[in-house]
């Protein structure tokens, strides 16, 4: 067998997105920031696939709110703010599901 394969057969795939930094970055800053305000904090330029990294990031924490305003954790933010994220996840939440459903339906047509 070959040394690099086997060497990768022992190695676990990577983790998804690990958010410590950023959930870190925040409670450090306090307050809402900008995906770009973050990485130009973090010294990183503001390109477009770094922001997709922190949304991906922020989407893997259940310490880090977002919104219109940016990023925020959740020990620097009001009990409004949780309230009003918490029903913004539920509201896409329901709105997925009804989509889902919908297709469904629309699949289950089709096969008559």
């Amino acid at each position: 067998m070959n040394t690099a394969v086997q060497l990768d057969l022992l190695n676990p795939a990577p983790a998804g997105p690990d958010p410590s930094a950023l959930e870190s970055d925040l409670l450090r800053l306090g307050g809402w920031h900008t995906a770009a305000e973050l990485l130009i904090a973090r010294g990183e330029p503001a390109a477009d696939w770094r922001k997709r990294r922190l949304r991906a990031e922020a989407a893997a924490s259940e310490d880090i709110i977002s919104g219109q305003r940016g990023y925020k954790h959740a020990d620097r933010s009001t009990l409004e703010e949780l309230h009003h994220f918490a029903a913004w996840m539920e509201s896409q939440a329901s709105e997925m599901q009804r989509r889902a459903q919908a297709l469904r339906r629309r699949a289950h047509a089709r096969m008559g």
